[in-house]
């Protein structure tokens, strides 16, 4: 039973650390209205009856000078949050600071806007649709006829000018995100490890991001018709196991490749039936190899 909660403050005055006790949990407010850029600490002593009494927890943030936004280099996949080559049509976030100074906005339909929350992303010196901005992350489109090769990137905010990162922009660099069963269950995770099993001769729903320009194209920034279907071209399949020297893994070309139809036009859907031949076991790796490179 939590009988009351102390703030403390070692810098800063006192009024910008309060705390409030509740049921079984305590409150914490960090207030930087009328603080000067720096570091700040505290510490909330949480009295209770429990067997080690008094608990203090330690209150530590730093308040920044308004600044134009800051975008930190390694602009990421969505689908795998790792910082290596985008590709036309993809959706990819970036991090900084001071992105937006309002609260975290999200896009609710296409056509995403190329401002939103005051931020612009500038990709070679043209604006990005944007799906969500906040204060340190936005995630954004690249247009399917963006400029092959070393590129640049630049968020600018409520006419800010910000600093400038380097990108790299191929045709295809394709990330898978999940896979689904036909009820749209979660079947997979990305690292190993156990969920939902699946049989051979099961049908899957894979989605992932950059696989790049379709047959026939869907421009950027809008919902994918249902028909006609837009497919990735060449040949792309789907692998269960191990690659490997001394391991072979089962192919199987996938029904559909494509755009998710109905989503955004940088969502991609993949159709594949599990084989019979595919190795059994509770965390068989999976992945797509071919014409749009391999994915994760």
């Amino acid at each position: 039973t939590i009988s009351g909660a102390t703030p403390t403050t070692t810098s800063g005055g006192s009024s910008w650390l309060t705390a409030t006790p509740g049921p079984g949990y305590v409150g914490i407010t960090a207030d930087p209205t009328g603080l000067q850029p720096g570091n700040y600490a505290g510490s909330v002593a949480i009295a209770s009856d429990a067997a080690n009494a008094t608990s203090n927890v330690p209150v530590s943030f730093t308040v920044l000078a308004a600044s134009p936004p800051v975008v930190r280099p390694g602009v990421v996949n969505n689908a795998t949050f790792t910082g290596d080559t985008l590709a036309r049509g993809d959706f990819p976030a970036l991090f900084g600071e001071q992105l937006t100074t309002g609260d975290a906005l999200i896009s609710s339909n296409a056509p995403y806007p190329t401002t939103l929350g005051g931020a612009t992303v500038n990709i070679n010196g043209q604006p990005a649709p944007l799906y969500y901005v906040s204060a340190n992350q936005i995630n954004f489109l690249i247009p399917f006829d963006a400029l092959i090769g070393d590129g640049t990137l630049r968020v600018d905010r409520d006419g800010q000018t910000g600093n400038t990162v380097s990108i790299k922009i191929a045709p295809t660099s394709p990330k898978l995100l999940l896979a689904a069963n036909q009820a749209g269950q979660k079947v997979s995770v990305s690292q190993g490890g156990a969920l939902l099993p699946v049989h051979a001769g099961d049908y899957l729903v894979l989605y992932g991001f950059g696989f790049g320009a379709t047959v026939p194209a869907v421009p950027t920034n809008t919902a994918t018709p249902a028909s006609p279907l837009s497919n990735v071209p060449g040949t792309n399949n789907v692998f269960f196991g191990e690659g490997g020297l001394f391991q072979n893994p089962v192919s199987t070309p996938p029904q559909f490749i494509g755009l998710a139809p109905t989503y955004i036009s940088a969502f991609y859907q993949i159709n594949v039936q599990i084989s019979v031949s595919a190795p059994k076991g509770s965390a068989v790796p999976m992945y797509i190899q071919g014409a749009v490179g391999t994915t994760n």
